[in-house]
């Protein structure tokens, strides 16, 4: 074996064992940015809030939850998760009814894909 190409071949090596060491394109938001993906938050709890149709008997001012979505490039729901319990598990439950029912949201627009995938969106409730 050449010298060369034992030395490509380590090299090669070394970079498998380094993978996982790769400065990842982040998905902090700035400025324009910021407030094109407010835009869309604000589509997205629309989206969920045109389906909002709670029952009388739970439909008390007081309650208030806030679930955290994690969303797929097509739109659809990955995962959900409550983050602040409005007090009443009835309530509670309702909204991430909703969020399974709305799925499909509207997809995002392709610079936010990895944001709403890696971090997610907190939408409130009512």
């Amino acid at each position: 074996m050449a010298k060369d190409e034992a030395k490509e071949e380590r090299q090669a090596k070394l970079n498998k064992l380094i993978k996982g060491n790769a400065v990842s394109p982040g998905t902090a938001l700035h400025g324009l940015a910021k407030t094109e993906f407010n835009e869309y938050l604000g589509s997205l709890q629309n989206h969920a809030h045109e389906r909002w149709s709670l029952p009388e008997w739970l439909q008390n001012d007081s309650l208030k939850a806030s679930i955290l979505v994690y969303i797929d490039f097509r739109g659809t729901v990955i995962k959900r998760m409550l983050v602040s319990a409005s007090g009443d598990s009835r309530f509670d439950d309702y909204a991430l009814k909703l969020v399974d029912e709305a799925s499909p949201f509207p997809p995002p627009p392709p610079k936010f894909v990895d944001v709403v995938r890696v971090n997610g969106v907190t939408l409130q409730f009512p």
